[in-house]
């Protein structure tokens, strides 16, 4: 089993301000598994990456920024609070190529009950600013999976949105 007393966070952030900037990379994972017992976590859960460069003259590439949370239990999952899982990337370079965001929630109680008493988020923001013309790309994905082998049970609200800018 594990039985964690309070709140669990994760954080990743990445901005890059040369002048000449070609990339920021921002990726916060958590991984908890429960080989053979019950997973609980009596707080909330946050896993939040931000990455963002901004290099208004000469600077051009990716902004890449990943969140992912796998909550994983041979038997009962429980977590007695709210779940984040949120990921922004945000790409001001001059000639910049993309704008990158993924955030993933997954949750699997193999042969028991899977309980989330608070909230669920799972958001990704991608927003691409670079003036230059070409074949810049903004791309957000957000994914939530949840499975139990028995009950889910879901106190609060369920979010899953992503959202991408390209203001090319």
């Amino acid at each position: 089993d594990i039985d964690l007393g309070g709140n669990v966070t994760v954080e990743a952030t990445a901005i890059n301000n040369d002048i000449n900037a070609t990339s920021a990379t921002a990726t916060a994972y958590l991984f908890a598994t429960a080989q053979w017992g019950d997973l609980t976590v009596n707080g909330d859960v946050l896993v939040t990456a931000y990455a963002e460069q901004n290099a208004p003259t000469e600077g051009d590439s990716t902004t890449y920024a990943l969140a992912s949370a796998d909550l994983y239990a041979w038997s009962n999952i429980t977590v007695n609070g709210n779940v984040t899982v949120e990921a922004i990337a945000i790409n001001n370079a001059y000639s910049a190529s993309s704008a990158t965001a993924s955030a993933y929630l997954t949750a699997n109680a193999v042969n028991a009950d899977l309980s989330i008493t608070g909230d669920i988020l799972v958001s990704a923001y991608a927003l691409e600013n670079g003036p230059i013309n070409g074949t810049e790309e903004a791309l957000a994905y957000a994914s939530a999976d949840l499975d139990a082998g028995s009950d889910i049970d879901l106190g609060g609200n369920v979010t899953v949105e992503a959202t991408a800018i390209n203001n090319d």
